[in-house]
C-alpha cells in the first residue's frame, strides 16, 4: 500500500507539491473520500505556519486550499528576496563605503 500520508513540502516547490498529492489521492482515494479529507491531507505535509494560515481561512474546497498555499509560498518566497536584496544592498553600500574611505586624500589644513 502507497503511503499518502507522509507527503511534505519540500523548500517552496509548490507545484511538485501539488502534483504529488494528486498522484496519490489518484491512488487512495478510499482515504480522501471527501472534500474535508482531501484537505486535511493536502495540508498536513506543510510547515506549521502554513498550515496553520490555511488550515484558518478554512477553505471549502481543495482549489480554495491549493489557492491559499501557492499564495503564502509566493509571499514566502517574495519576502525571502526581498531580505536577500537589503543585505546584498547594506553590504555593497558598506563596500562602496570602505572604497571611499580608502581612496580618499586626507584633508589637510594650512596655517596661515
Amino acid at each position: 500500500m502507497v503511503r499518502c500520508y507522509n507527503l511534505t513540502l519540500k523548500g517552496d516547490d509548490i507545484e511538485a507539491y501539488n502534483n504529488r498529492f494528486h498522484e496519490l489521492v489518484l491512488m487512495c482515494h478510499e482515504l480522501v473520500s471527501t472534500e474535508r479529507k482531501k484537505i486535511e491531507k493536502y495540508i498536513r505535509g506543510f510547515p506549521e505556519g502554513i498550515k496553520g494560515n490555511v488550515t484558518s481561512s478554512k477553505p471549502a474546497t481543495l482549489h480554495d486550499a491549493i489557492n491559499m498555499a501557492r499564495d503564502l509560498i509566493k509571499q514566502g518566497v517574495q519576502a525571502k528576496a526581498l531580505r536577500i536584496g537589503d543585505s546584498n544592498k547594506r553590504k555593497w553600500e558598506d563596500q562602496q563605503g570602505n572604497n571611499y574611505h580608502q581612496h580618499a586624500k586626507p584633508m589637510t589644513t594650512r596655517s596661515c
